[in-house]
């Protein structure tokens, strides 16, 4: 669970606009006047430094949805648990899996650095080595307010790749 946002959805399906008045504390949320108040959809942010009470006018046949951004708790880093072979031979391709810990700040993207001067983005990525070596690989994990965390471990290849044509060894099954 975000500890640091709240999301609010307002609906309004009458045929005439509607006035509305939302306590922030009746929604449980501790100290109500230490929310930065965000309208999803469009309209312009709003810091309620000592609004107790969200009033508003809501259009006929409409949906509000509001984010409520609790600025008295910091952002936290995304932690990241990996999941990747810890050697290879050259050219074969592996699997480098990053997901969220269970209990860590949610993670938005993913950047792959494989230490051989390649990268990419993804949550899973394939990736093949060309030359023995032991590389440093680097996943950087972003997350809410572009908080990020770095987790770094060690992949040894072998072998090398075949440079010159072999046509028994280039035929596909």
């Amino acid at each position: 669970m975000i500890k640091t946002q709240s999301v609010k959805t307002v609906f309004n399906w009458t045929d005439e606009e509607r006035a509305r008045a939302i306590d922030l504390a009746d929604l449980g949320l501790k100290e109500p006047g230490k929310y930065r108040i965000v309208e999803v959809f469009g309209e312009p942010n709003r810091r309620a430094s000592s609004v107790r009470t969200l009033n508003f006018a809501q259009k006929a046949h409409s949906v509000r949805m509001i984010k409520l951004i609790d600025e008295s708790v910091p952002l936290a880093e995304p932690q990241v648990e990996i999941r990747s072979a810890a050697s290879a031979k050259a050219g074969e391709s592996l699997v480098f899996d990053a997901a969220a810990s269970s209990s860590a700040a949610p993670v938005l993207t993913y950047h792959w650095e494989f230490g051989d001067g390649s990268s990419t983005d993804g949550m899973e990525v394939t990736h093949a080595f060309t030359h023995a070596g032991d590389y440093a690989v680097q996943v950087t994990a972003t997350g809410l307010g572009a908080t990020t965390s770095h987790k770094a471990f060690t992949v040894s290849v072998s072998g090398e790749v075949a440079t010159q044509f072999e046509q028994g060894r280039k035929l596909r099954p």
